[in-house]
């Protein structure tokens, strides 16, 4: 859940009114399965705890505390919001816990898939190694979820020389990575640990990276396609039952 700023929410919500009174339209951003969406926000209503909005698509990629991003020349940093309800009829959403985010929003340089299934990483540092998921995956950089990682003995820093090995799907030989931690995040009190990995692929990993992440794209997009179509299309006979 996001904290919620009362300064900034108030300062956030008279923009969007302002934005919303002269018919300006704002960008707004989703992330499906490691792949960024954006569009165009067409309708806005500003009420006293909440922004509601109706996005023109990708409405079925989006779900209940999940964050969106909107973006605006007249707001001074890009703004988080979390999704608080969802109306697949009206295509309606509402979110609050409006906050501009801490850092300027910049476009990654490299696209980032998340896995069809899920992928098994070796990471290791100095003498250690331990097992990872790998969470998303990009030609500069791996997402990975390790567990229990502390209890291990294991003690890492941001910045730090790691080696990520992994194997991409459909492909014999594994990938030895070099990199270095980018950050490091735990869920709460869990022994989940999520780690960002800085990663210097030669071209000939490159390659065999790109091409992955370009096919997995192009799954997530048709995946995505097919839900939109599926939730638009108007019930028929056949799918009713009596």
């Amino acid at each position: 859940m996001l904290s919620l700023n009362a300064s900034d929410f108030f300062d956030i919500r008279q923009t969007l009114i302002s934005l919303a009174e002269k018919g300006e339209k704002v960008e707004m951003t989703t992330i499906y399965k490691g792949v960024f969406l954006t569009q165009k926000i067409s309708h806005i209503e500003i009420k006293k705890d909440c922004v509601q909005f109706m996005p023109p698509h990708q409405i079925c990629c989006v779900k209940p505390e999940q964050r969106i991003y909107i973006h605006h020349d007249s707001l001074p940093k890009s703004v988080v919001t979390s999704v608080t309800a969802i109306d697949l009829g009206t295509g309606l959403v509402s979110s609050s816990h409006l906050n501009y985010i801490d850092h300027i929003w910049k476009p990654r340089k490299n696209d980032r898939v998340q896995p069809k299934q899920p992928l098994r990483a070796v990471m290791s540092i100095a003498h250690w190694s331990i097992s990872a998921s790998i969470a998303d995956l990009s030609v500069n950089g791996i997402g990975l979820l390790i567990y229990g990682m502390v209890n291990k003995g294991l003690n890492i820093e941001v910045s730090q020389s790691v080696q990520t090995g992994l194997r991409l799907p459909g492909t014999n030989m594994p990938l030895a990575l070099s990199g270095r931690i980018a950050r490091i995040n735990q869920f709460g009190n869990s022994a989940m640990v999520s780690l960002g990995i800085e990663t210097y692929p030669n071209d000939k990993q490159s390659r065999q990276l790109k091409s992955y992440i370009s096919s997995r794209q192009a799954e997530i997009l048709e995946e995505l396609s097919q839900i939109v179509r599926y939730a638009l299309e108007p019930a028929q006979t056949k799918d009713m039952f009596f």
